[in-house]
């Protein structure tokens, strides 16, 4: 009863971590409108020990994924042979992994084909110039008297500042060029919209966006809910963790700078967040099942997928990212192999 008492407090734990840092990037956000943009300066200090933090969290997840999560699918399958009285000598265990490897490959890789396929859309429409015909172009030409002074006044002000440039092309057509690397999210929530054409495909890729990671998160959770010890456990959610706490700080940012609202935001966050305790609920109902061929097999498999799923993890999001992006690229492997060295040394100890 003990570890399953322990297995809701990290459910919770998790939940608040992921459902906050969410809605990190979305305070920036309205506070920068606010013109509350005293945290520039950090920014690159910050940057930078996220970029430590993930590579030390990639040794965590490859320490957990080979020396934790894939001994424990191999015990599943050696006890599904003994139920079954198979003597094959296939690797069950890799194999799965593997399935799971693939599984969120695939899945990753069609978000992304879509992504792009929609990204040539969103162009081919973009060069082709708004409408007009049918008298949509006196709606995209016309400008309110009051927006214009409103939105030129914006500028001046901006323009002082130093953060941003404008040109009037005509009375009521104004272009503004804003620095990103300046501005950050906060002209992301203060920018134009986009037309009514595009905003559809930006919803879909938020949507495709939030479901690939959600479905991460669940395999993560299951994880977690499928041990059967407390060391096992509290190392594998410290790894977790440390993911998805920074996940959820590039998923917050992203649904951010597409300039959705901030119910779309909040309520996004929400059900990302949730994923991962409901993979949790999911293992300790099988958890609690007896023990037998069809709770070996069922923990196998779904184990199995999850430590394919914390491979990719490892290698194609903060491994792969982390040590292909310039700077600090030596500081970052001794933060990988400290992460890496950590888990091994507890789990040594403990045995």
């Amino acid at each position: 009863m003990e570890i399953q008492a322990l297995k809701i407090v990290v459910l919770s734990t998790l939940f608040v971590s992921c459902f906050g840092a969410c809605l990190v990037p979305l305070g920036f956000a309205i506070c920068a409108r606010n013109r509350q943009r005293g945290h520039e300066r950090l920014v690159p200090a910050i940057q930078r020990l996220v970029c430590l933090f993930n590579s030390f969290g990639g040794g965590v997840f490859l320490a957990t994924c080979l020396l934790d999560l894939l001994p424990d699918v191999q015990e599943e399958f050696e006890d599904v042979r003994h139920f079954l009285d198979i003597h094959s000598n296939f690797p069950f265990a890799e194999f799965i992994t593997a399935v799971g490897f693939f599984l969120v490959l695939v899945l990753e890789q069609a978000v992304l084909n879509f992504q792009e396929k929609s990204a040539i859309d969103a162009k081919v429409t973009d060069e082709s110039g708004p409408p007009q015909e049918d008298g949509r172009a006196e709606k995209y030409a016309s400008l309110d008297d009051t927006e214009e002074t409103s939105l030129l006044a914006y500028q001046n002000s901006r323009s002082d500042a130093g953060n941003s440039s404008s040109s009037v092309t005509s009375r009521n057509e104004v272009v503004t060029e804003i620095p990103r690397s300046e501005t950050g999210v906060a002209e992301v929530m203060d920018g134009a919209r986009s037309r009514p054409g595009l905003d559809k495909t930006v919803l879909i890729r938020s949507v495709l966006l939030l479901l690939a990671l959600s479905f991460h998160s669940i395999f993560e959770g299951l994880a977690i809910g499928l041990q059967t010890s407390v060391s096992h456990l509290l190392g594998i959610f410290a790894a977790v963790a440390i993911h998805k706490t920074i996940l959820s700080l590039s998923l917050g940012n992203a649904l951010v700078q597409e300039n959705r609202s901030k119910t779309f935001v909040f309520l996004s966050s929400f059900g990302f967040a949730a994923m991962a305790p409901l993979g949790i609920v999911f293992g300790i109902l099988l958890f609690n099942e007896e023990e037998g061929l069809v709770k070996s097999a069922i923990s196998g498999v779904l184990q199995g997928i999850a430590t394919g799923t914390f491979l990719y993890i490892t290698f194609f999001e903060v491994l792969g990212k982390e040590m292909g992006a310039p700077g600090d690229r030596m500081l970052k492997v001794l933060c990988a192999i400290l992460g890496f060295g950590i888990i091994t040394g507890t789990m040594f100890f403990k045995e």
